[in-house]
C-alpha cells in the first residue's frame, strides 16, 4: 500500500521475474495477469470465455445472463487469447442496484464501518463471486441486482516477462 501511494512507477515481481512495470493506477486498473491483479488490490478475476472484441480498446463479455462492457488489453486483442481471458472487477466498480440486469445471490455480508462488503455469486458458477460495496446490510441468500461501471479483460496467464 505504501509503494502504491508514494511511487510513480512500480515493478511487480514474482519468483525473480518482472510481471509488470507501470504507474500504480495502471497496475490497479489494468493488471497484466492474474498474479498482478491479486497482488495490487481487492477484487475478483473471473474466468470468461465469451468475449466479443469491439475495437482495440473495448469488448463485451457475457457474465451470467448479462453482457458487460469492459476495457480490453491490447495484447489480448492482438493474440486473440480469448480461451484464457479474465475479467478483473474491483469492488468500487460494482454496486447494488435493484434495476441492475446482472443478478446474483449474496453469500456474505461484512460491515466495514460506513459501508458493507458483500460477496455476490453470479449464476451457479463457483468462480463467479464478486466483491461489492453496499450502503446497506444484505441478507445471506438475498437476490440482488448489480450494475458494473468498469472492468478490464486480459490474458489471465500472461505477464510481461512470463
Amino acid at each position: 500500500a505504501e509503494a502504491m501511494a508514494m511511487a510513480d512507477r512500480i515493478a511487480v515481481m514474482d519468483k525473480g521475474h518482472i510481471r509488470q512495470v507501470a504507474a500504480p493506477e495502471t497496475l490497479y486498473r489494468e493488471p497484466a495477469d492474474l498474479m498482478v491483479a491479486g497482488f495490487v488490490g481487492a477484487g475478483a478475476v473471473l474466468p470468461i470465455g465469451n468475449v466479443s472484441i469491439k475495437d482495440d480498446r473495448t469488448c463485451s463479455v457475457r457474465l451470467g445472463d448479462t453482457d458487460i462492457a469492459a476495457r480490453v488489453c491490447p495484447n489480448l486483442v492482438r493474440n486473440r487469447a480469448i480461451a484464457q481471458a479474465g475479467l478483473c472487477l474491483r469492488p468500487e466498480d460494482v454496486w447494488v442496484d435493484d434495476a441492475g440486469a446482472l443478478r446474483g445471490s449474496v453469500e456474505d455480508c461484512v460491515y466495514l464501518g460506513g459501508r458493507f462488503r458483500l460477496s455476490v455469486r453470479i449464476g451457479q458458477d463457483r468462480d463467479h463471486v464478486l466483491p461489492v460495496y453496499a450502503n446497506r446490510r444484505a441478507r445471506i441468500g438475498e437476490n440482488v441486482g448489480l450494475k458494473v461501471s468498469d472492468g478490464w479483460v486480459f490474458d489471465r496467464m500472461q505477464g510481461e516477462a512470463a
